[in-house]
């Protein structure tokens, strides 16, 4: 869970007649990894599989373009079995028989991809229209006359541009009618047959842009406007009809995209087989658990006669795949560690931490009960049909904003809040705030004098978490280093780094006070360790670990007869490198109060706001009702998307950037789910 499984390289060596069932049992139990053929070994490739492993991949990915056009997940359908008489043969009449439905979805596409481009074409002529379209005579007509150069600019309402460009036109003997409306200057210029060409560029620098009149479109902007949206609209609505259409065989294009995902497994497994005379031989990894199976697999499916000879067991040099095992509920956060790389063989898997520490932080950003109920609906009604895994790590960290509101009495902001009586239950268990409240809590209930301690507890938050997950994330490049058995880097940079990141943080850790913390580290380092143990503790620890890193290189160098003095410069800047992350990562983590104080400062603007309308009477009351809920999902959408950026940069920078690399290879082993190959003697 924490590291990946230790793997056991193995050659697989069987006699033609009995590769396709062994092939077809590996496949259907998913336990062998199938890596480049042995080297040292003769034998030839059939290019011919390669060949079929691509048009089956190919079919695949276009099966999943498919899926997106439905607007589903790739998902496939078990119990299905394939008869296999020859594996080309058995590919092409597969194709023939899918044909249909490729067609079918192929045709779908087309049309979709052609509607989308015409969608965009029609937002482009609206982006163009909107500063003219209150404009309702035929301009496009003017555009065109012999008589006269004619054209219309818009651009910002800046002052003094409507009078430059009256110079300028004049100057030129022309004439120019200006407009100004919320905003935006509109201005029709109109010169003398061949004079506009060379003024274009100084209208221009002026900051305004030439209009052109949509081609196919009424000359009047206004009229073209109008029919713009009606087309617009009618694109929309044949887009919506064709997903439709996609979703209406949605059966038959899982059966689809099973069985072409079935065919390009195993033509990667054959694609990776040397034939040499009358024996296939492949090379491979497995699971050290599931050593003894693939053993009792292969005499079962060649009747005794296969050969499994082991080349080691490893937990990963060069480009051995790495196999991590997450708990199933646990699983979905993968997809978050992955965005960043998969996990090396020989470093810790960071999932089962961050599945904690994501949440977290962005609770933490994002305190709201009711916001993060939205965040837990978005997640349960649109995020699950484009992916079960976002959704599910999405409603985690949804309901840890509900938890965390809660904690901070914010529930829909604070007008909400007061009337489901949220802060009173923090009351009644005789606490003076609620126990993450934030200085505008304080603001609202009128108690000012509490909004510098607010302040300070949520900075004393902010880097009692950033001291910790920096300490922890350079000790886990320490245990990295272990597995890995490097000695080198774990002496000339690990060790040293960790200490220094310790001595730096415990204080933060210890005291949970960002004040005491800043009170030990300052007289530590400006007062050179005086007032007591622990300054002084916290000056050796960064001393030791800058000249340890320092000094290292140098003497390793020494140690393999190199030149020291060519190891100092390296040092040096390891060195640099770890003071400064040491300088800019801890006060980062101060963007959780930041993004939680934006979050709450919002919330109470928007409540003022509501307040304000209410004393209105009736009609402002449904008003202020309206513009709270709209609001409150506009803050919740883009709120909870800073928050996510921001939380995901915290992992991404600063703390993987300790120990984690994500430079390895996925262990994939052909895997047949819910399908039966079913071979013709």
């Amino acid at each position: 869970m924490l590291v990946p499984r230790r793997l056991e390289e193995v050659v697989l060596a069987v006699p033609q007649q009995h590769y396709d069932r062994l092939i077809a049992r590996l496949a259907m139990e998913g336990l062998f990894h199938v890596d480049e053929p042995p080297e040292g070994v003769g034998g030839a490739i059939e290019r011919g599989y390669r060949q079929l492993q691509t048009q089956a991949g190919e079919k695949v990915s276009r099966a999943r373009q498919f899926f997106s056009l439905a607007g589903v997940e790739p998902e496939r359908v078990s119990g299905v079995e394939i008869e296999v008489g020859g594996w080309a043969e058995s590919f092409a009449r597969y194709v023939e028989e899918f044909k249909g439905v490729e067609d079918y979805y192929s045709g779908l596409a087309e049309e979709y991809s052609r509607l989308e481009s015409r969608l965009k074409e029609l937002l482009e002529a609206e982006a163009r229209l909107q500063p003219v379209s209150y404009v309702g005579v035929d301009v496009a007509s003017l555009y065109g006359s012999d008589a006269l150069d004619f054209a219309i600019y818009y651009g910002l309402a800046r002052e003094g541009v409507a009078e430059r460009l009256a110079e300028i036109v004049v100057k030129a003997g022309g004439v120019v009618a200006v407009d100004e409306r919320e905003g935006t200057l509109v201005a029709a210029v109109a010169l003398p047959r061949g004079r506009l060409a060379g003024l274009s560029h100084r209208i221009v620098a002026l900051g305004l842009t030439p209009y052109t009149p949509p081609e196919g479109l009424p000359g009047s902007p206004r009229e073209a406007l109008d029919a713009v949206r009606e087309e617009k609209s009618r694109v929309v609505a044949e887009m919506g009809r064709v997903e439709e259409a996609a979703r209406a065989r949605l059966e038959d294009l899982r059966l689809f995209y099973t069985v072409m995902d079935a065919f390009s497994s195993i033509f990667k497994f054959l694609a990776s087989t040397l034939r040499r005379g009358s024996v296939r031989i492949v090379r491979g990894f497995v699971d050290v658990r599931d050593a003894k199976r693939l053993r009792r697999i292969a005499r079962e499916a060649t009747d005794g006669s296969a050969i499994v000879a082991s080349l080691g067991v490893r937990r990963g040099e060069g480009e051995v795949p790495s196999k991590v095992d997450i708990p199933s509920f646990l699983k979905p956060f993968s997809r978050v560690v992955e965005l960043y790389g998969h996990p090396s063989p020989s470093e810790i898997v960071p999932t089962v931490f961050l599945a904690v520490t994501l949440p977290l932080t962005f609770a933490l950003m994002f305190p709201d009960a009711g916001q993060g109920l939205l965040v837990v609906l978005f997640a349960l009604f649109y995020m699950s049909r484009i992916s079960r895994d976002w959704a599910y790590v999405i409603g985690v960290m949804g309901f840890a904003s509900i938890i965390s509101g809660i904690l901070a009495a914010e529930a829909f902001g604070p007008l909400f809040s007061e009337i489901i009586g949220l802060s009173k239950l923090w009351y009644s268990l005789g606490l003076e705030t609620p126990p993450y409240a934030l200085p505008t809590y304080a603001i609202e209930h009128g108690e000012e004098e509490l909004v510098a301690v607010l302040m300070m507890r949520a900075v004393n938050v902010s880097v009692f978490i950033g001291a910790f997950m920096l300490t922890f994330g350079t000790f886990l490049g320490v245990v990295n280093a272990i597995i890995r058995r490097d000695v080198v880097d774990l002496v000339e940079s690990k060790l040293p780094r960790f200490i220094m990141f310790a001595s730096v943080g415990a204080p933060f850790i210890v005291y949970m006070d960002a004040g005491k913390g800043g009170a030990v580290v300052k007289s530590a380092f400006v007062e050179l360790g005086a007032g007591g143990l622990f300054p002084k503790l916290v000056l050796a620890g960064l001393l030791l670990g800058v000249v340890w890193m320092l000094v290292a290189g140098p003497v390793i160098a020494a140690l393999e007869g190199h030149n020291p003095l060519s190891a100092l410069g390296n040092s040096f800047l390891e060195a640099y490198e770890s003071l400064i992350m040491l300088v800019g990562n801890l006060p980062s983590f101060l963007r959780i109060m930041a993004l939680a104080l934006a979050h709450s400062s919002l919330n109470m603007v928007l409540a003022i706001i509501a307040k304000m309308l209410m004393e209105g009477g009736l009609v402002m009351d449904v008003a202020a009702a309206l513009i709270y809920i709209a609001g409150n999902l506009a803050i919740a959408g883009m709120e909870g998307l800073l928050a996510f950026a921001h939380s995901a940069r915290l992992h991404y920078y600063e703390w993987f950037s300790k120990f984690y690399s994500g430079t390895g290879v996925p262990y994939t082993p052909i895997r047949l789910e819910g399908v039966r190959l079913r071979i013709a003697v």
